[in-house]
Formats: C-alpha cells, sequence, structure tokens
C-alpha cells in the first residue's frame, strides 16, 4: 500500500487503502490490517512525495508561466510609455505594502493587538482552514485540494 501511495501520491491515503484492498482476493482480506492501523504511515508517505502546503505568503514559490520575472519582461517589450507608467504604479503599491508592513512588525513588538478583520475574511479563512484540514486528514486528493480552493477564492472575488 505504502508503494501505492508513493506511485500515486495526489490520491488520499483512504483511496490508496481501499484500490489496494480490492484487487487481493475475497478470502485474504481478513489478513490485511485495517485502514486505522495504517493511515499515520501511508499519510507519512503521502506527505514525503508532495510538497508542503505553504504557512505564509513567503513560502509560495511560483514557477513557470506565472513566473514574475516573466512578466516584468512582457512589460518592458511594450512601448516605453505604458511600460513605465505600469511600473510607476507597480512600484507604488509595492512601497505602500511595505510600509505597511513594517507598521505591522512595529505593532507586534509592541504587544498591540492585531486589527479585527471584516467578516467576509475570516468566513473566508474559515473556510480555507477546512479545505486545507480536509486535504491533511487525506478526505480531498491534491487536484480536489486546488479546485476547491479556486473555487474558494473565485467566490470571494
Amino acid at each position: 500500500m505504502v508503494n501505492h501511495v508513493s506511485a500515486n501520491p495526489e490520491v488520499s491515503g483512504r483511496q490508496a487503502y481501499d484500490n489496494v484492498v480490492q484487487q487481493v482476493p475475497r478470502n485474504e482480506r481478513d489478513s490485511i490490517p485495517t485502514y486505522d492501523c495504517l493511515r499515520s504511515s501511508l499519510d507519512r508517505t503521502r506527505r514525503k512525495h508532495i510538497p508542503p502546503i505553504p504557512a505564509t505568503i513567503n513560502d509560495v514559490a511560483i514557477n513557470g508561466r506565472w513566473c514574475l520575472k516573466r512578466c516584468f519582461q512582457q512589460e518592458m517589450e511594450r512601448s516605453s510609455w505604458q511600460t513605465s507608467s505600469k511600473l510607476v504604479v507597480l512600484f507604488e503599491e509595492v512601497k505602500t505594502e511595505e510600509r505597511r508592513g513594517a507598521l505591522s512588525v512595529a505593532a507586534v513588538r509592541r504587544g498591540d493587538r492585531p486589527p479585527v478583520r471584516k467578516r467576509k475574511y475570516r468566513l473566508l479563512q474559515e473556510r480555507i482552514d477546512r479545505l486545507t484540514n480536509s486535504y491533511r486528514n487525506g478526505q480531498r486528493t491534491l487536484n480536489q485540494y486546488w479546485d476547491a480552493m479556486v473555487y474558494t477564492v473565485a467566490q470571494f472575488n
């Protein structure tokens, strides 16, 4: 079963267990341990073969066609007026976010309580936490997790 999980890490531990059990003849199924006995080792093996869920925004690595470097290259290929105006706006937004981040860090160091988030953001975070927990518990595959995450974020906007 561990080999099945290693070969298909996008499949949850429960689904891998069920697939292997179905391949075993019925008279030999009594000798197979229950899913609850194998759950931790199946989950551990699965986690070795899939990337971890990023804990912070700094842990997110965007590769491929969404890479920031490529976006800058595309912007630079356009006319200088369009590029410069868009880059100015981008840099202003980056500076604003940097100032907000510095103020937030200073507030944390002072011991201030974090500001109360709007209800819609709290609900979004709760939904994301539920999705993450269902993925970690093996109730969702990696594809199901990302489909649900994309749907949740699209509904939020």
